[in-house]
């Protein structure tokens, strides 16, 4: 008995140490496909002039802080697709209480709940696209969004991702942001998200991307987001990010659904008439 006790319990130590050695060969083969796999995304979004050591740390960074790309959260339901456009989907934030009000008014593609960059500090409507400039859309921007970072790259600091603003000059604008892979995505108003640009192709940098969309026209005129704005930094941090739906009406004023719990700056008519968003 003692015999047969003392084989089994060999028996059982040879199967521990045999399941140690496989686990361990399985760890250390994800860790080599890890390792490969930000290489890659370092080689993908290493700019001109960066090391190669700053840009395996950004890698590192963008697979906490940068959103990944999720068409089945943005496209699968129609009543929150329609009112979330581009500039929710770079700040990778839904309010469900903009899908609901959706689905109660059975909003079309085209509607009037789309958040615009201003509406959230307060600005008044861009009724006049003639207007519509990189200008005036980045300052709305950061007046909703003071926490946000302008810059002149994709390089952006730790709890932070990358996100850029294009202009078709006086008819509208578009939104892009950068996946934890180094590729970007956008979501054009009510479209669905997708990952490449008007040519079909993956999108490595917004600003070398075609932009020009033949197939999509607005007031008759075919849309070319022909000026590219820059990059702005966006904080992982949900609280630090603003949108608002609809303006500030008296009956209605903040807007038709606003979020975000820490405010932008303060639109004042009277002291600043002349700030950008008015040229």
């Amino acid at each position: 008995m003692k015999k047969r006790s003392r084989r089994r319990a060999k028996s059982r130590r040879k199967r521990k140490s045999r399941r140690k050695i496989k686990s361990s060969r399985k760890r250390k083969s994800r860790r080599k496909k890890y390792e490969k796999y930000l290489k890659g995304v370092a080689k993908r979004i290493r700019i001109e002039g960066e090391t190669w050591e700053s840009a395996l740390n950004r890698a590192k960074n963008l697979q906490t802080d940068a959103p990944h790309f999720n068409p089945e959260k943005w496209n699968s339901n129609q009543w929150l697709r329609n009112p979330h456009n581009c500039y929710t989907y770079a700040l990778d934030k839904i309010d469900p209480k903009l899908t609901s009000e959706c689905e109660r008014i059975k909003c079309e593609m085209k509607n009037h709940l789309k958040p615009q960059p201003g509406y959230y500090a307060g600005c008044p409507r861009v009724d006049d696209k003639s207007k519509y400039s990189c200008k005036l859309v980045m300052d709305r921007v950061f007046k909703d969004n003071p926490h946000f970072i302008k810059k002149d790259n994709m390089v952006c600091p730790k709890g932070y991702y990358s996100a850029a603003l294009a202009v078709h000059p006086g008819l509208t604008y578009h939104f892009y942001k950068q996946d934890p892979d180094g590729y970007w995505s956008h979501k054009d108003g009510a479209t669905d998200a997708k990952r490449y640009d008007a040519d079909g192709n993956s999108i490595l940098d917004p600003q070398k991307a075609n932009r020009h969309y033949k197939g999509k026209k607005i007031g008759g005129e075919v849309v070319n987001y022909k000026d590219f704005c820059g990059y702005f930094c966006v904080p992982k941090n949900q609280n630090l990010k603003n949108w608002q739906s609809g303006p500030n009406k008296p009956d209605k004023p903040r807007g038709i659904v606003r979020t975000g719990l820490r405010g932008g700056s303060k639109y004042d008519p009277i002291n600043e008439p002349n700030k950008s968003w008015f040229i």
